[in-house]
């Protein structure tokens, strides 16, 4: 420490202060005094003080003159009569002898600069601050790039503080900036440059050419044009120069190297509470709320709100931080319940951050405004999108509502969107063509710019066309396609097909339009069998459940083509995910089997025939499935696909184990299993593997059918494909209940139930879970159950097939021959909550 006057020279924590308030100073004018007060009394020539400050470097003396000038208006100086810093004429300058020694001042870490004391605690941020402070390590200029919100401000200080330069760490904040041609003057003055300094991107760069420091740009992407210039000059003139820079988009500089900063990584909706409380966006959340109330301990319940509110925001650090503002006052579970609400409930912020992060409103407002007219017009319809979408989509919807505007226009457009971290990547598809979505804040802020300018309606309208074109075309391709290949490329529309059939509906059921009607049919009709395959039968059966009370609600019918569509519909729908009744399922494929008997008007495609054929074997009428079979053998192509040949094969195969022949059946579906695996064909395999499984069980070899369907289950497992295939988890652990109830059945018949509560199709293994009391000697209980399940066999109008009966069977051999129970009544809720009582008891 370094005394003179009221001044103190703190050399270790590089500050100067006068009368305890701190004297910013450029790094060249504070190299000089330190240079200068180190000497005090000694005469330092021109050179030696060129060689110390500037390192050997070719400067002139009028640099030296600058920055003299410089630190005399920073000391307080008059130059024509300079107290501190004495000109010894034509050789150079001396200090003031009145220089004391002192102890210093305790390191505060760092080094020269202006950067604002460390904040608080960073969580969750350990990976991303490596990765940047091993990118400002490699590269002289990097943008770490970000949505609003994201904590780019706060990760890229904590870096610049951690690095060095023999100049300095230097943060010039932007945010209310508006010219782009003020960004030299703005560097300049926060480097404590001349005014001349700062006039342009090149004099600031000869300012800044001998100099080695760091240099932090703060929220640059409303100057990113301006912002790019001035750093390419800079870094071009200054070779000791590094540059980070905090924006929503990259600048697009050659020498410029971009890191992403994400969200917080939030817990899974079915995260235990231990491992809610492990995750980031939870701590950061907790860590907020304590900041506030500094004893707060979350329990075990709260701690499940938080992670809801987690998820709901994305992870979005500022989300969360406003989120918490709002805990004091509602709880957890209060900012829970009123997330969907969000822009007015998030307003809360701390009152010394910037306008744009008091509250989410803002914040989105910000990065709206820098969008072009187009971009945000854009960004409002794409709020259609409940799910991720694909460039193509996108720009089609788009270029729908608008048809005379340009197709380059449009996907300009759409990059802004994606520059500024509006739309981002999709993970978790991967079928080759990129996907972007948004985040669920963005969406539902442009979904009230969309709301706002009255192009709801034909937005969605635009969007329920494409969906139902893109339908349309795949169940074209349904009889020429394996499963798997025929199912992922509409996976992702899931979301999509979902949010638009619910919006459309609750407008169709509040004011009855026949435009819309034929819309909403049209793509439930188009969606029914990926629907079926894809895990949604049960939302495909309610849609057309709507669709045909709102039209009742009309009194009028349909025209003849849309009554054969609405046949195919429910037959498909029976048979593929029955999920309607089968009653009236075969009456439509009378209806269809004739028009196909006589060939008009049109001849249903040989998947819909297969279609017919199996509803006809599970209404046990074994006339109209012999009838399909051969109309389906009149009907084959010439050459047709391995999945047309295969129709006519299997409806043949279930009709000889109707008559008892199992030997068909066993050698249909082990060809088929061997041929699946052998083509890669993963869904048919373990289709494959259940036909196999029912052909052992029903001979008596029931090990080798639960390891057949233990084995697809696993795999399904294993690639996130159980929730699709329910019915084969299902009979996997139907068999494995009437062999046992040991802790590896018990974990797959917790799993099992799962999946099907969620898809409403528990009945599908009704008849084994009577077998649960019954292993544990609690006959009652399994009689009532079973009471219970053929309540729901004979409501449902069908014949229990051969499995299932066997099942039946083998459970009545172990139970006393006396009539089952019959009051009181079982529904499915009060059987799921003994059978929950009972697993966890066993």
């Amino acid at each position: 420490m370094l005394r003179f006057g009221p001044f103190r020279l703190d050399l270790v924590a590089g500050r100067l202060t006068r009368e305890g308030h701190t004297v910013e100073l450029a790094p060249r004018p504070w190299s000089l005094l330190t240079v200068l007060a180190q000497h005090p009394g000694e005469l330092l020539t021109k050179d030696q003080l060129l060689d110390a400050v500037w390192g050997h470097r070719f400067v002139s003396e009028s640099s030296l003159k600058v920055a003299i000038n410089t630190l005399r208006v920073a000391l307080g100086e008059d130059s024509s009569a300079p107290h501190w810093v004495l000109t010894v004429p034509r050789r150079g300058y001396r200090f003031s002898e009145a220089v004391e020694h002192g102890e210093p001042a305790a390191p505060k870490g760092g080094s020269a600069g202006n950067l604002p004391a460390a904040g608080i605690e960073l969580i969750g941020r350990e990976a991303s601050a490596l990765a940047l402070s091993e990118a400002m390590a490699l590269h002289r200029v990097v943008t770490l790039v970000g949505p609003g919100g994201v904590g780019k401000t706060s990760l890229a200080l904590r870096a610049t503080a951690a690095s060095s330069a023999p100049d300095g760490c230097w943060l010039v904040r932007l945010e209310t900036l508006r010219d782009p041609q003020a960004v030299p003057a703005a560097v300049a003055r926060a480097l404590n440059l001349s005014e001349s300094d700062g006039r342009s991107a090149a004099t600031l760069a000869r300012a800044l050419a001998p100099l080695d420091l760091r240099l932090l740009l703060d929220n640059a992407e409303h100057l990113a044009d301006a912002v790019a210039q001035t750093i390419a000059a800079c870094v071009a003139a200054a070779p000791g120069l590094r540059v980070l820079v905090t924006s929503q988009r990259a600048l697009r500089l050659t020498a410029e190297h971009v890191l992403q900063l994400a969200p917080l990584p939030v817990p899974e909706a079915d995260a235990s509470t231990e491992d809610a409380a492990q995750s980031t966006a939870v701590q950061l959340l907790i860590q907020r709320v304590r900041a506030q109330q500094p004893d707060w301990v979350p329990q075990a319940a709260e701690l499940t709100h938080a992670g809801a509110i987690t998820r709901a925001v994305e992870g979005m650090p500022l989300a969360l931080e406003l989120a918490a503002a709002r805990v004091p006052m509602l709880g957890l579970k209060g900012v829970r319940d009123r997330l969907d609400q969000r822009f007015k409930l998030l307003t809360r912020g701390a009152s010394d951050a910037p306008m744009r992060h008091r509250t989410l409103q803002a914040a989105l407002d910000w990065t709206v405004g820098l969008l072009s007219e187009q971009a945000a017009r854009a960004l409002g319809h794409l709020s259609v999108f409940s799910g991720s979408f694909s460039l193509d989509a996108a720009q089609s919807l788009v270029q729908a509502l608008h048809p005379d505007q340009d197709e380059w226009d449009i996907l300009e457009a759409l990059q802004q969107l994606r520059d500024f971290g509006l739309v981002v990547s999709a993970e978790g598809f991967h079928s080759g063509v990129p996907r972007v979505r948004m985040f669920e804040s963005v969406r539902l802020f442009a979904a009230q710019g969309l709301d706002a300018t009255g192009l709801r309606a034909a937005t969605d309208a635009a969007l329920r066309e494409q969906l139902t074109r893109r339908f349309q075309a795949q169940l074209a391709l349904a009889e020429h396609l394996g499963a798997d290949a025929w199912l992922a490329p509409q996976m992702p529309d899931a979301d999509d097909l979902r949010a638009v059939m619910g919006r459309g509906l609750e407008q169709l059921n509040a004011c009855f339009d026949g435009d819309l009607f034929g819309g909403l049919f049209d793509l439930a009709a188009a969606s029914v069998l990926f629907c079926c395959r894809g895990g949604m039968a049960q939302a495909s059966g309610r849609w057309l459940a709507a669709l045909d009370a709102a039209r009742a609600t009309q009194d009028a019918g349909l025209s003849t083509p849309r009554e054969t569509e609405r046949d195919v519909y429910v037959a498909t729908l029976c048979a593929m995910g029955q999920a309607y009744d089968l009653a009236q399922a075969v009456q439509a494929g009378e209806r269809l089997l004739r028009m196909a008997e006589v060939g008009r008007p049109a001849e249903p495609a040989l998947f819909v025939l297969f279609c017919l054929g199996r509803n006809a074997h599970r209404a046990s009428d074994l006339e109209q499935c012999q009838r399909v079979l051969a109309c389906h053998v009149r009907l084959q192509p010439a050459r047709p696909s391995r999945y047309q040949r295969r129709f006519p094969i299997w409806l043949d195969v279930m009709l000889a184990r109707s008559r008892g022949d199992l030997e068909p059946a066993e050698t249909y579906w082990a060809a088929q299993w061997k041929e699946s695996i052998e083509v890669g064909d993963r869904a048919e395999s373990w289709i494959s593997a259940m036909g196999v499984a029912q052909s052992y069980y029903l001979r008596g070899r029931v090990d080798e059918a639960i390891g057949a369907l233990d084995q697809a289950v696993d795999e399904m497992r294993a690639v996130g494909r159980l929730r699709t295939n329910g019915g084969i988890v299902a009979q996997a652990t139907a068999l494995r209940l009437t062999r046992d109830l040991s802790q590896q059945t018990v974990l797959r018949l917790h799993e099992a139930l799962q999946i099907l509560r969620s898809s409403g199709m528990v009945w599908w293994m009704a008849d084994a879970l009577s077998w649960v009391p019954l292993w544990q000697g609690r006959i009652d209980e399994s009689r009532r159950i079973q009471a219970w399940a053929d309540a729901l066999v004979e409501q449902r109008g069908e014949a229990r097939g051969p499995v299932f009966s066997r099942v039946r069977a083998a459970w009545q051999e172990r139970v006393s021959a006396a009539p089952l129970p019959s009051e009181p009544a079982l529904n499915e809720a009060t059987v799921l909550e003994w059978l929950r009582a009972a697993i966890s008891q066993d």
